[in-house]
């Protein structure tokens, strides 16, 4: 199925496949450490994961979410770095060309973003601007995390954010369909499920 150009606003996002993002969230466990540098983007998935980072405090976090940011910031320990931009109102997010200049000036240990959908072509978004902030917080890292549960498995969405051999791994609910799989596995990319 086609996804859309509409982005769904943050609340409702927030609200969806809530214990698939809890359970997928804790993956990032393995990869997290004391003193790292960590991109996070501004999805619901990638916020699941804020107990974790700041559990590794000291650590610093990249992020072009408003509630990100906020609740890493409300939760403690992590020295966080907002990105400028244009906010849009659809996902709490700092967008366009501001946004994508300041993620370009830091290098991560760690990236982990979330998408839209992904199929056997690899990973989409709803809106340009988000695939654009998006690509630049991968290229800027060196070890990279895709956070999604299964309801997105077979969708795309308007904007391709990049093929899977853009990440290292692929974080899911589920194991995704065969040939989401193959077409995974085949760019070198792993993943790892609950």
């Amino acid at each position: 199925p086609q996804g859309g150009a509409v982005e769904s606003p943050g609340m409702i996002r927030e609200k969806q496949s809530v214990q698939e993002k809890r359970l997928i969230a804790e993956l990032t466990q393995d990869f997290l450490s004391a003193e790292m540098t960590v991109f996070i983007d501004s999805s619901s998935s990638a916020g699941a994961a804020i107990p974790y980072i700041n559990a590794c405090a000291p650590i610093s976090v990249i992020t072009n979410g408003l509630r990100n940011c906020l609740r890493l910031t409300e939760q403690g320990g992590a020295k966080v770095y907002m990105c400028p931009g244009a906010v849009s109102r659809y996902s709490d997010a700092a967008l366009g060309a501001e946004a994508v200049k300041y993620a370009g000036g830091f290098c991560a240990d760690l990236c982990i973003i979330s998408c839209g959908g992904i199929s056997a072509r690899g990973a989409t978004e709803a809106s340009c601007e988000q695939a654009q902030i998006k690509r630049q917080m991968l290229k800027n890292s060196k070890t990279r995390l895709l956070l999604c549960d299964s309801s997105k498995f077979g969708r795309e969405c308007m904007s391709i954010l990049s093929g899977f051999d853009s990440f290292d791994c692929l974080l899911c609910d589920k194991t995704p369909p065969d040939d989401i799989a193959r077409a995974v596995k085949s760019a070198g990319c792993e993943i790892i499920t609950v």
